[in-house]
């Protein structure tokens, strides 16, 4: 089916587009209907979930043995001894405070007997 645009009226241009946009929606939802089956079928057929299909990462199994570990706290607020810091990441406000008030770092040091 050939159109020539140029000899339909400004209307009929509109409704043209219309139509045209109706149908992209509809093809859209129809392809998206159909890649979500597939995946589903990925996921049955290698018992994976759609996210390490996608990502390439590690199965659950494979990560939860590669879990991370904790880090014992290497600092602790003098005044509130709940409040700790393993020296890793962002300062907490009260580190930053003692460090305003020309406390050294080490002085936060928690003691190891």
């Amino acid at each position: 089916m050939t159109t020539q645009l140029n000899q339909l009226s400004f209307p009929e241009l509109q409704e043209l587009s219309s139509n045209i946009q109706k149908e992209l929606k509809a093809r859209s939802a129809n392809i998206i209907k159909e890649a979500r089956a597939e995946l589903r079928e990925l996921e049955r057929k290698y018992s994976l979930t759609v996210e390490e299909i996608l990502s390439g990462n590690k199965t659950a199994s494979e990560k939860s043995s590669d879990a991370k570990k904790t880090v014992a706290p290497k600092y602790r607020n003098p005044e509130n001894a709940e409040e700790t810091w393993t020296g890793r990441g962002k300062k907490p406000k009260w580190v930053e405070a003692a460090l305003a008030q020309g406390q050294s770092i080490d002085a936060l040091l928690i003691q190891t007997a």
